[in-house]
């Protein structure tokens, strides 16, 4: 069975332009890659099992991934992907402009590094979030996550 994600994708409005809200994953797997492209990705986290509304679902991951609340009450429904691993990423997108200066990732996880070594090591499930201008977000954004930000310009009719 296919693991299902959901997540929100927030966008602000500055000098009419729209920049993308994205985090980049924590852990020392990572780190290394900050500046890679296609390295970011849409605040979300997996289904669980018992859980049947997907958009309560992104809006917990959202909260709890980044520690910030949307005051939106409009949600705007992108489309789901299916990645390379065969996950099902569901997003809805929301426009509000957060200060995120300080940043500190609220969620944390356990996780085997290095692999195969039994090596626990405790990780932020973000380590940053940043707002992209339209072009930087395509280069940083996960291709597979790329059709959100095309979705939601559409849906803006830009």
């Amino acid at each position: 069975m296919s693991k299902i994600s959901a997540g929100l994708l927030c966008y602000r409005r500055k000098l009419d332009k729209l920049e993308f809200l994205l985090g980049f994953p924590g852990g020392p797997f990572w780190s290394p890659k900050i500046d890679d492209p296609g390295q970011w990705t849409i605040p979300k986290g997996e289904v669980d099992p018992d859980e049947t509304d997907l958009f309560k679902t992104a809006l917990r991951e959202f909260q709890e991934e980044t520690g910030l609340k949307p005051k939106s009450e409009s949600f705007y429904y992108l489309d789901n992907v299916v990645t390379n691993s065969g996950k099902i990423i569901y997003a809805w997108a929301f426009e509000q402009d957060f200060n995120i200066d300080n940043f500190i990732c609220p969620s944390r996880c356990l996780i085997e590094y290095p692999p195969c070594t039994k090596q626990i090591c405790d990780i932020p499930e973000l380590e940053d979030i940043k707002y992209f201008e339209e072009q930087e977000a395509i280069r940083r954004i996960n291709t597979n996550q790329l059709v959100f930000i095309e979705k939601l310009k559409k849906g803006l009719e830009l």
